[in-house]
């Protein structure tokens, strides 16, 4: 501290309780800074307690619980808490280490989605999943099947690497939205579709078409037809 600073302490500082001059050997700086400038207030030696994920992930899953009510009860429960961005933040951190599946499909689901599309298909090429090989015998088809829990990825010119590609791709990219509504689902899917259909090619002037394309409302509605038209009143 310089000689010329030291006059403007105020004196409430100089007459602390427990301070007097000349000051103890034993007294460091930081213990001199905390007794001249105490924290105004109180820190709490415990921490805070950590909210649990899991549990928050299994009330979400309940119609009309969102992530500011399970806060609110959080907080009521710990009240020196974490405020409401880093509970949010703590939870979608846990929530990105989840193994995200949808299980299994079912011969019947398989067979509603490639409904009309395996006509043209040679050979069914797929994982060693037993409704694939239902699929294949229904729709009277050669099928390869590849365990790839056993490492076989690849048979002579078959392999399943495309579709492994494609998944992992999707879920990085939907990683970056942190979630989106299931109505909406296929929306992001379509959007995706586009931008890997077309990743090879210079997207400035595509994006700008799709972007104008997507807040274009068709309307057959004229300026004529709407100007002419008498509006009344409710009654």
């Amino acid at each position: 501290m310089s000689r010329t600073s030291v006059p403007g302490l105020p004196r409430s500082r100089e007459t602390q309780p427990g301070l007097g001059w000349p000051l103890p050997a034993t007294l460091t700086d930081q213990q001199l800074y905390h007794q001249l400038f105490p924290p105004m207030f109180p820190v709490s030696t415990t921490g805070r307690t950590v909210p649990d994920c899991a549990s928050l992930h299994t009330e979400l899953k309940r119609k009309g619980v969102t992530l500011l009510l399970l806060w609110e009860e959080y907080l009521a429960d710990h009240p020196q808490g974490y405020r409401y961005s880093h509970f949010c933040e703590l939870y979608r951190c846990w929530a990105r280490k989840l193994k995200l599946t949808l299980g299994r499909i079912s011969m019947r689901q398989a067979m509603t989605v490639l409904e009309g599309t395996l006509k043209e298909v040679p050979t069914l090429c797929s994982d060693a999943h037993g409704s694939w090989s239902a699929v294949a015998k229904a729709e009277d088809l050669p099928h390869v099947a590849l365990n790839a829990s056993k490492g076989q990825r690849v048979k002579d010119i078959y392999h399943i690497q495309n579709a492994n590609a494609f998944h992992r791709c999707l879920k990085q990219w939907m990683e970056r939205f942190n979630g989106v509504a299931s109505k909406f689902l296929g929306n992001y899917l379509v959007w995706f579709c586009f931008l890997d259909a077309h990743s090879a090619e210079v997207l400035n002037a595509k994006r700008d078409v799709l972007l104008s394309a997507s807040f274009m409302n068709p309307t057959h509605q004229t300026y004529k037809a709407i100007r002419s038209t008498k509006f009344a009143l409710p009654a």
